[in-house]
């Protein structure tokens, strides 16, 4: 008890999980590879370290002409558990390729309380210069397998 009384001692807010665990909001994968006119499926995941129920409303901040289907929702998880909600994002065919990779977002609230953008993902726009982990291409993505069945 005393250790925890000195990590809270540490923390601005309080709130040593938020601070020493930041990552309990994130959008997967965080590198995707997309070219222009291309689509990739991504997920939110949402992992509840409060010890009661939460609701997180969310919104996907896309660069300029990207679009996501959905680009926003609601995840709610009781304490201690993982929700994902899965999107499917859109590269439009006239994005430049003269930088390779795109940041996008993910704007947060939680409880009707506003966090800000919590989560960021950068897409590869060059994915033929990336063979992969062993050598494919293209790289193979979790996300592309649902919870039902695998995606073509």
């Amino acid at each position: 008890m005393r250790e925890q009384a000195h990590w809270q001692a540490l923390v601005p807010t309080g709130d040593v999980e938020r601070t020493v665990y930041p990552d309990f909001v994130f959008l997967y994968p965080y590198q995707p590879p997309a070219a222009p006119e291309s689509e990739v499926r991504m997920q939110v995941w949402f992992e509840n370290i409060f010890p009661q129920p939460k609701m997180l409303e969310y919104r996907l901040v896309l660069p300029d002409g990207w679009s996501a289907i959905p680009n926003s929702g609601q995840l709610k998880a009781k304490a201690g558990e993982k929700v994902i909600a899965d999107f499917v994002l859109s590269v439009p065919p006239t994005q430049s390729t003269n930088y390779r990779r795109q940041a996008l977002t993910l704007d947060v609230t939680i409880d009707g309380k506003y966090l800000g953008q919590l989560a960021e993902a950068v897409v590869d726009l060059r994915p033929e210069l990336d063979w992969g982990a062993s050598g494919q291409f293209p790289r193979s993505l979790a996300a592309d397998v649902t919870r039902d069945r695998e995606v073509d």
